[in-house]
């Protein structure tokens, strides 16, 4: 599992993609990826993608670059400036993780959130388990039938039952 530099989110090393943003190289996520397609298309994009952007932009993603993040910002502005008539809401530096309703985070909330933490280690490692489960089945669902064929031909070849047939049909005339 990777941190995808410009989402934060964790994500499979197979799903990453290689894509330049403007002047940037990067790997970046395949959801990433198909949201900043839009941003490179002919049309204007949508408000969700406009809103998509303003959170990429305010979440906090330590795996981001300096570079990553300045591109990201031209490409709302650019958007921004344009989109006049759209409703949405400029980069904000800080996003306030704390619920509405209350001013702190309570013990309650933390451990709700240590406890949600560890249900998602616990479900990473299950799809983990599960994706080798079913690698295994396919090598076997592949495996098995060519193996089982080879031990035939073996088992014909040994057990004299060709020399036997090669007889039979030199008898009759027909070549083998």
């Amino acid at each position: 599992m990777a941190v995808c530099p410009v989402c934060g989110c964790k994500t499979d090393e197979l799903d990453f993609v290689e894509r330049r943003i403007r002047a940037v190289d990067c790997r970046v996520c395949s959801f990433c990826n198909r949201q900043l397609n839009a941003f490179d298309a002919v049309n204007e994009p949508t408000e969700a993608q406009l809103r998509w952007l303003v959170a990429v932009i305010n979440k906090e993603v330590p795996e981001r670059t300096e570079d990553i993040l300045t591109v990201i910002k031209d490409i709302y502005s650019e958007y921004s400036e344009n989109e006049a008539t759209q409703p949405v809401a400029p980069p904000q530096q800080k996003v306030n993780v704390v619920p509405q309703g209350s001013a702190k985070r309570t013990d309650a909330d933390d451990k709700t959130i240590i406890e949600l933490k560890n249900r998602i280690t616990a479900l990473e490692n299950e799809i983990r388990t599960m994706k080798r489960k079913q690698m295994i089945k396919t090598i076997v669902e592949l495996g098995a039938p060519f193996v089982l064929l080879l031990l035939l031909i073996i088992v014909f070849l040994s057990s004299g039952i060709m020399d036997n047939l090669n007889a039979i049909f030199d008898m009759a005339g027909i070549a083998l």
